[in-house]
């Protein structure tokens, strides 16, 4: 079964929403154990809260039973009725408490000894003026000290037990608190280890392969068909990489057929074109006395017309192969490649007085050294050119791009004529030209060209100027990956 695009998307989410619900789970079993543990803990400190309700109850019945004996007085003997009663409900309410057969043993023993007490108490209340009588001082030593101590140690021992549970219960809380912890962190870590993984796994699987079909059709716009992409899977990536590859093969074949197309039919027109040019030229040479002064400037205007149309095919057809862009395996040194430059324009500088200026040393680029060297022909020719200054000044330099940290902003400045605002877009269409005068020669080609070149090695270029003071010519192209 192939393994689907949506399988490959989908199982991420299904593992990451299956490792949520266990830790929650594991949140949930931790939550209860601990749960469990503290009720128990609240049931053995209600246990010993009673339990010591029950000492203090016990001790005021006896105050009260010892102070009717000292004194006489009814009062204490109501209030001894009033604690008996009391102690009475609240062993009734112990009784449930008692889990074990130990602490039911030992209640039962304090039941037995409080029952002695009672009888103490009884006798106690039927004797005659009891202030007076000896009788009630022995009585009052047997309550006290014999049946009184006996149920106050029962007391004590029951005590002690729930506090012995109350203890346990504690450490079990903490326990459980440290163990619900640790599955928490280990269920984190496992949790935060597998999505890790699938997030990795997706990348390679998936974003993978996109970004590098990104980087092939980038290629491919800039007319580079020398890079393929495999296809490693059967999926809808693979697929698509195959019809990706089989288009970019068809648009190489297109490109071929128009470039050749375009040679032919430049050499169809430029040889009809050069007859007639040779023969206007002969006229105008063999049979310039017999002509008339207006049949000789005819001529030259077909002369010249023939020439600039033969100049506009030349042109047109540096424009074509300008896309046929071949990149470098290794980064160009712009440097070098200037120097090659000046060094055939070192002629017309002369000529027209122009000093070029490099500022600084310019980096490196992933380019095709033959179409780059027309970019800066192009801009360095039309610094001059279009420039009335007695002295050119052309300064060529390389700025860091703060828009862009990847990209290398390159700039060509001069002293020249200008250029208007509303004509700074146009200027880089093919055949327009912002220099309307004729004393500027030119087919208006060489802008475009430069701005194909330009972003067919994934940059863009654009002007900024001051009509009258000179204009600035900038451009940004990636800088080379590093490996």
């Amino acid at each position: 079964m192939r393994f689907t695009l949506a399988k490959k998307i989908g199982l991420p989410f299904f593992i990451i929403v299956l490792l949520v619900a266990s830790m929650g789970v594991v949140s949930l079993i931790g939550y209860h154990k601990a749960d469990d543990s503290i009720l128990k803990m609240r049931f053995e400190a209600k246990k010993q809260m009673a339990v010591v309700n029950m000492q203090s109850t016990f001790a005021s019945l006896l105050t009260a039973v010892n102070g009717y004996i000292i004194t006489g007085n009814g009062k204490y003997r109501d209030d001894y009725m009033g604690y008996a009663k009391k102690l009475d409900a609240e062993t009734e309410s112990l009784l449930p408490l008692a889990t074990s057969a130990e602490e039911r043993n030992v209640l039962q023993n304090m039941r037995i000894r409080l029952g002695k007490v009672t009888d103490v108490a009884r006798k106690v209340d039927i004797l005659p003026n009891v202030r007076r009588n000896p009788q009630a001082s022995s009585l009052m030593q047997e309550m006290d000290y014999r049946y009184g101590g006996q149920v106050y140690n029962q007391m004590s021992a029951i005590s002690e037990l729930a506090a012995e549970r109350l203890t346990a219960a504690s450490l079990t809380v903490d326990k459980d608190r440290r163990w619900a912890i640790a599955l928490l962190i280990v269920s984190t870590i496992i949790a935060v280890g597998i999505g890790i993984t699938v997030t990795v796994w997706t990348m390679r699987r998936i974003s993978r392969p996109i970004t590098e079909l990104v980087g092939i059709a980038q290629r491919i716009a800039a007319r580079d068909f020398s890079v393929k992409l495999a296809a490693e899977t059967g999926d809808e990536i693979g697929m698509l990489i195959l019809a990706f590859n089989a288009m970019a093969d068809e648009i190489n074949r297109r490109y071929d057929d128009l470039e050749n197309f375009a040679y032919i039919v430049a050499h169809d027109l430029k040889a009809p074109l050069a007859n007639i040019i040779g023969m206007a030229e002969i006229l105008f040479t063999d049979f310039s006395e017999r002509l008339e002064n207006e049949a000789r400037g005819f001529l030259n205007d077909i002369i010249a017309s023939g020439k600039r149309m033969s100049a506009l095919i030349d042109d047109l057809l540096e424009f074509a192969r300008a896309g046929r862009i071949e990149f470098a395996k290794e980064a160009v040194s712009m440097d070098d490649l200037l120097q090659d430059v000046e060094t055939d324009y070192d002629l017309y500088l002369k000529e027209h007085n122009a000093k070029l200026v490099v500022k600084g040393n310019l980096p490196a680029i992933m380019c095709d050294p033959v179409r780059f060297s027309q970019v800066w022909k192009n801009l360095i020719g039309n610094a001059v050119k279009y420039n009335d200054s007695p002295s050119p000044l052309v300064e060529i330099g390389c700025e860091s791009d703060r828009q862009d940290s990847t990209m290398y902003r390159f700039y060509v400045r001069d002293n020249g004529i200008g250029i208007p605002e509303g004509e700074r877009e146009r200027i880089f269409m093919p055949f327009q030209r912002a220099a309307r005068d004729t004393k500027y020669e030119g087919t208006g080609i060489g802008l475009a060209i430069v701005k194909r070149v330009v972003e067919f090695h994934g940059g863009r270029i654009w002007v900024e100027s001051n009509p009258g003071k000179g204009t600035t010519f900038y451009f940004r192209v990636p800088k080379p990956k590093v490996t």
